[in-house]
């Protein structure tokens, strides 16, 4: 599993948000009450709800080592520097303000900005401003290259022969390479090429029979982000203290297994006990007319 992590990690956080760029544009279309209910408090939301169930599994064994002002503490300053792996939900938000408050900015001066960033050796030690400028970049290039990878998207599944030799030579080439993606500007090049990969491979992918669960894993990503944590730490703790597996790589693979499927169980049982609002999605709050639409607008008050 080692080699798998190093194979993946030249493009995989790159390959996350670029992807999550795709769609910005429709984002930006929207009323700006709108723009921040779905792309701002709901993340808000969800960080908020997802930190404090994190927490409350970690903060007996922090009272126990610390005491309590210190874990209140530390609580508290996670909502200024990132906690765990929620830190991708935290940058988000802002990576949406970013580009909302630049829309009268030429694309391609944003674009330069974000890549002088990637570059520039910036190590404040405080997560937020590291992490976005190293990642903002990859946001935005999805936002402006979204056409051009919907035309790729179109030829690779016109032309999947091709496409599928231009990914395996990708995937020998990336393997041979994998000494040089750390290096500066070569790291971009590698990231890019990775996340466009990944993409060809969901284009060749939908439409092979019986890839609907994993279509269904593809919609709901943010289930599996917000609750792998719980299951990933109790099947490692299971399988370590256990002693019947002792490969770290067999065990890895079987925690990231058991990390996916747990968090797709817990939000079926949180859909069916009808917790699933509380726990992944925000409570409706915008009550502008422009995002209720026709059927849930008020009807005129008629008087006697």
């Amino acid at each position: 599993m080692h080699h798998v992590v190093a194979y993946a990690t030249p493009f995989r956080i790159p390959a996350f948000f670029l992807i999550s760029g795709l769609l910005l544009a429709s984002a930006l279309r929207k009323p700006l009450s709108v723009f921040l209910d779905k792309r701002v408090y709901t993340l808000v939301y969800l960080y908020a709800v997802w930190l404090t169930i994190q927490f409350g599994f970690k903060a007996p064994g922090m009272i126990a080592d610390n005491g309590v002002s210190s874990t209140a503490l530390a609580y508290l300053g996670a909502y200024v520097q990132p906690f765990g792996t929620l830190w991708f939900i935290y940058v988000l938000p802002i990576f949406f303000l970013i580009a909302r408050a630049t829309t009268r900015l030429p694309q391609l001066v944003v674009l330069g900005v974000g890549l002088i960033a990637n570059l520039a050796p910036i190590h404040t030690g405080w997560l937020v401003v590291d992490e976005s400028a190293t990642f903002f970049f990859y946001f935005y290039l999805g936002h402006v290259a979204a056409l051009h990878i919907q035309k790729i998207v179109d030829w690779v599944t016109e032309n999947w022969a091709l496409a599928l030799g231009g990914l395996m030579t990708w995937a020998v080439v990336h393997g041979l390479l994998l000494d040089y993606a750390t290096l500066p500007v070569v790291h971009v090049l590698f990231a890019g090429a990775g996340a466009l990969a990944l993409i060809g491979v969901a284009a060749l992918l939908r439409y092979l029979p019986g890839m609907e669960p994993l279509r269904w894993v593809g919609r709901n990503t943010i289930v599996i982000y917000l609750g792998f944590f719980l299951p990933m730490a109790i099947t490692r703790t299971v399988l370590l203290k256990s002693g019947l597996i002792n490969d770290v790589g067999t065990i890895s693979l079987i925690t990231s297994f058991a990390a996916v499927v747990g968090a797709v169980i817990m939000y079926l049982i949180a859909e069916r006990l009808r917790l699933a609002r509380f726990f992944y999605r925000k409570p409706n709050l915008v009550l502008s007319r422009s995002y209720l639409g026709p059927e849930r607008r008020e009807q005129p008050r008629t008087t006697s």
